[in-house]
């Protein structure tokens, strides 16, 4: 990588391992809101109390449309992490030089998240096996995916819906489109790479 730094080595390995931390806690985060999301649908009444923020009798289709936006964002970040973490490793293995010479990320990554960890399903004594690459393609992706369509569930649901209320909520739902179309172009995007990864392993 071209302009790499000369700070220490030390400082970009830091900041590769920040960005691996930063990443795992998005995806959790991502996980618990969808995982208490899809709860909501399987309770009665049109109202819930969110006991962590110690807010009790609001409308469910609020709740929903908030969380809606909260995953919106947070797969935003989750997006824009993978691509700091490549640029923080790539500049790491830059900066040591020979030393660095053919580290792979997982390496050295001391914060794997629950993708990583289904993606090392595969492996057998520390060795990739023959359907390891199939795992970037298929394992890695899952629950990126499954918390892409949840998301884009929660927004469909809130723009067929017939009658909502608060009424407000009938725009908010509209403008949030933007968000919603900025998720899948990243999620597109996310993809590619994983296509990429698949048919060359790099």
């Amino acid at each position: 990588m071209a302009n790499v730094p000369t700070v220490r080595p030390e400082w970009l390995y830091n900041h590769f391992q920040a960005v691996g931390r930063a990443q795992a806690r998005y995806l959790l985060l991502l996980l618990l809101v969808s995982a208490y999301t899809v709860g909501l649908d399987f309770t009665s009444g049109d109202a819930v109390s969110v006991a962590f923020l110690g807010l009790p009798g609001i409308p469910k289709t609020i709740v929903n449309a908030a969380a809606m936006i909260v995953l919106d964002v947070l797969l935003l970040t989750l997006f824009g992490s993978f691509q700091a973490a490549r640029e923080a490793f790539a500049e790491l293995v830059a900066r040591l030089g020979d030393e660095g010479t053919g580290a792979v990320m997982h390496q050295v990554d001391e914060h794997p998240n629950v993708a990583d960890f289904l993606s090392y399903a595969t492996y057998a004594d520390g060795q990739a096996r023959p359907w390891t690459r199939y795992g970037v393609l298929v394992l890695y992706p899952l629950p990126v995916l499954a918390v892409v369509v949840w998301t884009v569930t929660l927004w469909r649901r809130g723009v067929s819906a017939c009658a909502l209320e608060p009424s407000w909520l009938a725009w908010f739902y509209r403008v949030s489109l933007l968000l919603v179309l900025a998720v899948l172009w990243g999620t597109a995007a996310f993809l590619r790479r994983r296509w990429k990864l698949f048919r060359t392993g790099t």
